[in-house]
């Protein structure tokens, strides 16, 4: 049987981009339709699509990935099939002595066809497992890009078959049961496979952009329940996770995190079942957030931050609309905020049953209407406000992210960086702490 992981690289794979990509694959499946808005008119095959389980990583089918991105990396071409006859025992050769050169992979040591190039399926096959389908990709400066540019290609057909031109877009949707992800360079290949596995609680999760302010982290749940809790562990600090897609049995976990943008930091997905049972991602050891001296992978775990010293505590509730600034002009309703303009809610007064003296808060932030491009800074309190950006926005597109965020006296403010301009914002609360 083909090793199914649970987060824990096997001789660097996954590495960090493959894991996002295995990531991206899973929250479109479960709420496939987000995605299709987003995609608008590029996408006229949206209504094929429904919801799917997510896939299981599948090692063997990774390391075929991996290898085909790295072989088109040194030899120079972009194909699905091999521009060579690859030698029969690839599959004890990569990555330990071959690293995709033509010199070691290619039978006769060169690039030719002797006698026939390998197909792409064929090419899977030597890695000791079969292929489905597959998806590359080159040129792309980010795995997200790459992912995007897979998902959402334009097509002219709203038939719900696989055509050249929603191929990408079909594969992640509709594909099997285990997939591979490989990344070298700008080269991205993603191999979808067969599993008998069973699928993990946590099939699935990763943080994105590598480094920056703020970061996301993602991760996918599966289940016959929801799961009673959910959070990332950063440097032994639980950020409460909010379901983003999906549903509470297949569904998508999320939140964005500040701070995090120097240094070398440590985290892993910690989710309680429904009987309370903790299911962490991976599940040993930690992820690194940083790039060079900060391992991928490591053995060492952040402190616990379920078990550790008594501090504020996280409480689950209905997600309640703290804020819509669509409605009639109030304390939580309109105006719209104007271009450079500060607003700040007592969110005890809200309605949601937030207590006056919690210190924090997860909701997700969603923004509409905008008549110009800008960005919006959330903070605690009414202070001075940090050098730091929330959600950025453009006219013509709604777009949401989820935050967990401290409170100062109860305080949460919000600045809209437009130069001109108005936008409207919504607050859904999903929790806090006290």
């Amino acid at each position: 049987m083909e090793p199914v992981l649970a987060g824990e690289p096997v001789n660097g794979f996954p590495n960090w981009g493959e894991r996002v990509l295995h990531e991206w694959v899973n929250r479109a499946r479960v709420a496939p339709q987000v995605e299709m808005a987003a995609c608008d008119s590029n996408c006229p095959d949206a209504a094929c699509y429904s919801v799917v389980a997510p896939l299981i990583w599948n090692g063997n089918v990774a390391r075929a990935a991996r290898f085909h991105a790295d072989e088109m990396l040194r030899q120079a071409y972009f194909a699905h099939n091999s521009a060579c006859t690859v030698v029969s025992n690839i599959n004890s050769l990569y990555p330990g002595s071959c690293n995709g050169n033509a010199s070691c992979a290619c039978v006769g040591g060169s690039r030719t066809c002797n006698p026939a190039c390998t197909a792409w399926n064929a090419r899977i096959a030597l890695f000791g497992t079969s292929g489905s389908g597959e998806n590359i990709a080159g040129g792309y400066g980010s795995v997200d890009s790459a992912f995007y540019a897979w998902l959402h290609e334009p097509a002219t057909s709203s038939a719900c078959v696989f055509t050249p031109e929603n191929g990408h877009r079909w594969n992640i949707l509709t594909q099997g049961s285990a997939v591979g992800m490989g990344v070298s360079e700008t080269l991205y290949v993603n191999d979808f496979g067969g599993s008998n596995s069973p699928i993990p609680k946590i099939p699935s999760g990763a943080h994105y952009p590598q480094q920056a302010n703020p970061i996301e982290f993602w991760a996918n749940w599966y289940d016959t329940a929801a799961p009673s809790a959910a959070s990332v562990d950063i440097d032994g600090v639980c950020y409460a996770m909010s379901l983003s897609r999906g549903t509470g049995t297949s569904g998508a976990w999320s939140v964005s995190v500040t701070g995090l943008q120097t240094g070398c930091h440590r985290y892993y997905f910690t989710f309680r079942d429904s009987s309370g049972t903790e299911v962490t991602y991976p599940s040993t050891g930690s992820f690194g957030i940083g790039t060079a001296g900060c391992p991928d992978w490591d053995a060492v775990r952040p402190a616990s931050c379920t078990g550790g010293p008594a501090g504020p505590k996280f409480y689950t509730m209905t997600p309640c609309r703290l804020a819509d600034t669509r409605n009639a002009n109030g304390p939580f309703g309109g105006p719209a905020l104007v271009a450079m303009e500060t607003r700040s809610f007592t969110v005890s007064n809200g309605g949601c049953g937030i207590p006056a003296d919690a210190v924090g808060i997860s909701l997700n932030v969603t923004v509409a209407d905008a008549t110009a491009a800008g960005s919006l800074n959330f903070y605690p309190g009414n202070g001075a406000e940090p050098a730091t950006n929330t959600i950025s926005f453009v006219p013509g597109k709604n777009r949401a992210v989820n935050l967990t965020i401290g409170l100062t006296a109860n305080l949460l403010s919000v600045r809209n960086h437009q130069d001109v301009g108005t936008v409207n914002v919504i607050l859904d609360v999903n929790g806090y702490y006290r």
